[in-house]
């Protein structure tokens, strides 16, 4: 049978059972079947009797069962081995049979660090491997082991002694190491009789406590001998040395017994005074008497101890690592404040003890703290510091003065020299009002120029004894930069802004006033530079000023000419020559003769009427015709009704007589009367011409003149054409013309640049050459030219005026040019002969354009917006949009226009670079004018000013052209760059501006347009044409170098797209 399985089975069913008896022990055992069929509240057992197997081959086996849980105590070596016999229920078969293992630990033994844990202990059977396990407690039950025991030893000073001497007591315990258990002893003392040798009896019980509370005890007895007065050992006289400076006993030795301190508790009493005596500082010699009682005996024993306290060493220094300094300010030497040093140390006494004294240079003493002086050098310093017994130690340093203290030299912000001949050298010996000055003494001074003008560069480039000024010097200034050098190399440097003036004045050598007659031949001007005197005379102009000219058609009149000499300085010399041209012959009314007062027509033809188709003569001038007069002979036919009479026509014909170089008023008139019988009436035949220029001889496009008879009508109108004149082929009596041009571009002509010419005018940095100029530039009309001008034509530059102010044209004719007066108003009518042909001329210019710029053509429609190389860049940021210039220039002023789609709401101006700048905002449109007498230089990318309270996302160019002005007073057109989110509005782009040889046309827009293109001059001829197919970014290339100096307008045709540029051209 096998052992570990029972089949059996049951009859009723035919059925065999399975039994697994694998956990069953050696023995007999009854079987039950229970009836499955049965009800579910009853159960049938069927029993199979008792049975025992057939075969067993194991029967040395038995079943197995672990407790369910155990206590293990440690033993004295601090461990347990756990048998099979600890864990199994009995009965259970021989513990050989079993092995035993602690779970996670791979043995069978526990040991101290497990007490108090619960272990997992399994048991497995040899032979079946059937296994069953346990938990089980760890604990350690066994208490501290204490031995002790009794001992006799000789009595010292204290109980506390005992507690040291080996081998008198043990301590131990299986699992807590000794410095965790708790160990204490109570002491039971029976002192004994002075006749006993035994002083005392000390009973000693120990106590030791582990962790868990568990004690161990020990009884120990110790019996203390009493000492003999032999036995005691006195200490010996000795001395220290410092740093060992304690005295106590327990140092310098006390009254001993075996080594040990002799006390009150073994029946002495032992006590000692000292007697001391200084020596230097903190030494000193002491007297120590011991004294000795015995308890017992009750004597006193006396004992003297010498002790000396001796210092035999050094102080330990350090000295500070070289210095340097400087000179004190203003002097030559330094006043230095001697330190001590780094460190000093002394072995028996505190460094408030020490005493420090500093030799200077071998020398002179001196202390730390003190203040010395110093020349400049290096100086040796040696400490010496000693202790209060006299011992020294020294070290060395050096202090190095050192003169870093730059002369003194102060400049005054400018100054002005003058020219007296032509070249001249200056030092800084002629300067009195700059001194130099230095603590230790000045070596030179020597100066240089930052620019100059007298092509000498080494003024420039090297500082030197002397520089030159000379003649281009005057009217400018340039910095003079002074070096002062000390004599150890100190240097210091100042600017002083030179303004180079000149006070001598020229000299003319002035003409005479001449008075001759017309027929007589003119006179040949003189030449104003032959004899002119001055120290710079190659720089004179020479201005000559019509002041009178009063000379007619007919060479009759006055000329007076003023000639100004003016020097770079604006000095001036002024000579005045009067040539007056007499009439030979004057025509009086006695020279005029009617012959008929009345004439009588027959027939009516209007062609009767005229002079010469009747029998009659007209006026008779009795007077030889010469070059010095001009006879007019006219006349004005009125016709008078003839109602009630058999005429058909009456006309009163008034002549009129007199000589058009005097006067257009004649000298004579006559009525005559012409009797007619017919009303028809055929035209007059005649020519009214002429032409209208500006100052620089340009035809004006667009001006209407209109023409009147003596009766106020208007019998003329006409608008000139492209070339400036009017014509009119009817003959017709006009005696007045008037011109007038209208004005649709406020701005035409007028910008920050007139602003720019006014101002120096007014400053006497430029004065106008013409009269001309000093009329457009007063805006006010008083008579004067003033800032209250500069201040009206801002404002119409800025768009301020809101339409208040009119910037007229005014027309003139050549004659009264020279002769008009700022301030006085110009009708723009004049009157003249009623000839039947005239041929008339005017002059036109535009208030406020004093720099004639002005578009006189019509067909010429100047675009605003005019891009060159100068770019304007504009970067926005939290903190404003940085408005500033690609390129470093030198200017005297600019305007420019920016337009945001967004508004400039809360927008406002700062400016460092541009003082006194001006600006507005009308609507979406911000300009800006500024100007100054003086160029400045802006550097690239430099910022112009900062728009601040507004960031708009988009800026294009606005209805103001946007140019800056240089000192050759041409305005250079600037383009807007945008940064960032800033867009540009351009999509041509025209460089260089000036042009000189070659000018580029780029377009930047994409367009797949042909572009055609044209190069118009200010009479709107063309004078370059071209046209092609490019890419964008592509550039044209069209050759300039033969314009000739002026203004040209750039037409760039593409698509339905029209850009038109302003181009300055320099080449000669």
């Amino acid at each position: 049978m096998n052992p570990e399985r029972i089949i059996f089975k049951v009859k009723q069913y035919a059925k065999s059972i399975l039994f697994k008896s694998i956990c069953l022990s050696i023995g007999l055992f009854s079987m039950f079947v229970a009836n499955a069929a049965s009800t579910p509240n009853t159960t049938n057992y069927y029993s199979i009797g008792n049975w025992s197997p057939s075969y067993l081959t194991k029967q040395a086996f038995s079943g197995m069962i672990c407790l369910e849980s155990c206590q293990l105590s440690l033993d004295a070596t601090g461990k347990v081995k756990v048998t099979p016999g600890m864990i199994l229920k009995q009965p259970h078969g021989p513990e050989a049979n079993y092995t035993t293992v602690v779970v996670g630990k791979n043995t069978d033994t526990i040991s101290c660090q497990s007490i108090g844990q619960r272990i997992k202990v399994q048991v497995t059977e040899n032979a079946t491997n059937n296994a069953c396990w346990t938990f089980v407690m760890v604990e350690d039950k066994l208490p501290p082991s204490v031995m002790c025991r009794d001992t006799t030893l000789l009595c010292t000073g204290m109980l506390s002694d005992l507690d040291s001497i080996a081998g008198l007591v043990v301590i131990g315990d299986n699992c807590t190491p000794y410095e965790y258990l708790k160990i204490s002893h109570i002491d039971q003392i029976v002192q004994k009789d002075c006749s006993n040798d035994t002083f005392s009896t000390v009973t000693r019980k120990w106590t030791v406590l582990d962790p868990w509370g568990r004690a161990g005890y020990c009884t120990q007895k110790i019996n203390l001998l009493r000492p003999a007065k032999a036995d005691i050992v006195f200490p010996s006289d000795t001395t220290i040395y410092c740093p060992v400076t304690s005295t106590s006993p327990a140092d310098l030795g006390q009254p001993t017994i075996g080594g040990l301190a002799l006390g009150k508790f073994c029946g002495w009493i032992v006590d000692h005074k000292d007697l001391e005596y200084n020596k230097c500082g903190i030494t000193k010699k002491i007297l120590r008497t011991w004294s000795l009682f015995d308890c017992c005996a009750l004597s006193d024993t006396t004992v003297m101890q010498y002790i000396i306290i001796s210092d035999t060493a050094r102080p330990t220094i350090v000295c500070r690592a070289a210095d340097t300094v400087s000179t004190s300010f203003g002097q030559c030497e330094s006043f230095f404040h001697v330190r001590p040093v780094d460190s000093a140390a002394d072995a028996c006494h505190p460094t408030n003890l020490l005493t420090t004294l500093v030799q200077v240079d071998h020398g002179f003493l001196t202390v730390p703290g003190a203040d010395i002086l110093l020349p400049v050098g290096t100086h040796i310093l040696t400490y010496e510091v000693s202790d209060p017994c006299g011992n020294k130690s020294s070290c060395n340093t050096s202090v190095t003065v050192k003169d870093r203290q730059p002369p003194t030299l102060l400049c005054i912000d400018s100054m002005q020299l003058v020219v007296p001949d032509d070249n001249l050298t200056i030092s800084a010996a002629n300067f009195s009002s700059i001194q130099p000055y230095d603590n230790c003494g000045l070596l030179n001074v020597l100066i240089r120029r930052e620019t100059t003008r007298c092509g000498n560069p080494t003024d420039v480039t090297s500082y030197k004894n002397e520089v030159s000024i000379c003649c281009a010097d005057i009217n400018h200034t340039f910095n003079l930069v002074f070096l002062a050098t000390d004599i150890y190399g100190n240097q210091d440097s100042c600017k002083v802004r030179i303004m180079v003036g000149d006070k001598t004045a020229p000299r003319l050598d002035c003409a005479q006033d001449d008075t001759l007659l017309c027929t007589s031949a003119r006179p040949v001007w003189h030449n104003p530079k032959v004899g002119l005197l001055d120290n710079c005379v190659d720089s004179v102009k020479i201005k000559i000023d019509t002041l009178l000219n009063s000379i007619n058609l007919c060479g009759i009149g006055q000329i007076r000419r003023r000639i100004i000499a003016t020097d770079l300085a604006n000095n001036k010399d002024t000579c005045f020559q009067q040539i007056t041209i007499f009439a030979t012959d004057t025509l009086t009314a006695d020279d005029i003769v009617l012959p008929h007062d009345t004439i009588k027509i027959v027939g009516c033809s209007l062609d009767s009427l005229l002079p010469g188709k009747t029998s009659y003569v007209p006026p008779v001038v009795d007077i030889d015709p010469n070059g010095c007069n001009k006879i007019f002979i006219t006349y004005v036919d009125t016709f008078r009704s003839t109602a009630g009479t058999s005429r058909c026509r009456i006309t009163k014909r008034t002549w009129r007589v007199g000589d058009s170089c005097f006067s257009l008023t004649p000298v004579r008139v006559f009525s005559q009367i012409i009797i007619q019988d017919t009303t028809a009436f055929a035209p007059l035949v005649g020519t009214i011409a002429g032409q209208v220029l500006n100052y620089i001889q340009q035809p004006i496009e667009a001006v209407q003149v209109e023409g009147q008879n003596q009766q106020a009508e208007m019998i003329f109108h006409q608008m000139t054409d492209r070339n400036g004149t009017f014509q009119e082929n009817q003959g017709l009596n006009i005696t007045s013309v008037h011109l007038e041009k209208k004005e649709s571009n406020v701005l035409n002509g007028i910008s920050t640049l007139d602003l720019l010419q006014i101002q120096r005018h007014i400053s006497g940095t430029s004065r106008f050459e013409s009269v001309l100029q000093e009329y457009a530039a007063d805006i006010d009309k008083n008579g004067d030219i003033n800032i209250f001008d500069l201040i009206l034509l801002r404002k119409i530059i800025l768009g301020l005026t809101e339409g208040e102010t009119h910037l007229p044209w005014v027309f003139t004719t050549p004659a009264v040019l020279n002769t008009m007066q700022a301030g006085r108003e110009v009708p723009n009518a004049y009157s003249w002969p009623d000839n039947k042909d005239q041929k008339l001329e005017f002059v036109g210019f535009r208030m406020g354009d004093v720099n004639h710029d002005a578009i006189v053509k019509a067909s010429i429609n100047l675009e605003s917006r005019n891009y060159t190389a100068d770019d304007l860049l504009i970067n926005n940021s939290k903190e404003g949009m940085t408005v500033s210039m690609n390129a470093t220039r030198s200017i005297n002023g600019l305007q420019l226009s920016l337009v945001s789609l967004d508004g400039w709401t809360g927008a406002s101006i700062a400016s460092d670079a541009l003082r006194d700048l001006k600006y507005s905002i009308i609507g979406h449109e911000l300009r800006i004018s500024w100007v100054t007498t003086q160029p400045i230089t802006i550097a690239d990318h430099t910022a112009l000013f900062t728009i601040k309270g507004s960031h708009p996302k988009t800026v294009k160019q606005g209805s103001l052209i946007s140019q800056w002005y240089g000192a050759d007073d041409l305005s250079h057109p600037i383009q807007i760059k945008a940064v960032q989110e800033i867009e540009a509005s351009s999509s041509v782009v025209v460089f260089p501006n000036p042009v000189r040889d070659y000018l580029n046309i780029k377009l930047e827009a994409a367009s797949n347009d042909p572009v055609r293109w044209r190069l118009v001059n200010q009479m709107g001829s063309t004078v370059r044409v071209g046209s092609g197919h490019m890419k964008p970014g592509e550039e044209i290339k069209v050759q300039t170098d033969r314009l000739g100096i002026g203004i040209y307008y750039l037409e760039v045709l593409y698509g339905k797209n029209t850009m038109t540029r302003h181009i300055i051209s320099k080449v000669e």
